[in-house]
């Protein structure tokens, strides 16, 4: 009866524990309508909510006045 109270709770445990990961941020900066080269980072052991979360898009104007756009893809 042991082993199956302590089975269930492993399995109840191993439920709603989340998998941490390692995930890949593509992102891609366009000044004054120019694509630069798409900037790789690697988000290591972390859950997908959280890769999400530090993966996003922006737009804005730089020190120099040049508008920018940075669109951004988890992999």
């Amino acid at each position: 009866m042991k082993k199956l109270i302590i089975l269930s709770v492993l399995t109840f445990s191993m439920a709603f524990a989340s998998c941490k990961k390692d995930f890949d941020c593509s992102c891609v900066t366009t000044t004054n309508g120019v694509a630069g080269p798409p900037v790789k980072t690697s988000l290591v052991s972390v859950t997908k909510k959280t890769a999400k979360a530090n993966c996003i898009n922006s737009s804005g104007t730089d020190g120099s006045g040049n508008s920018y756009t940075k669109d951004c893809q988890l992999n």
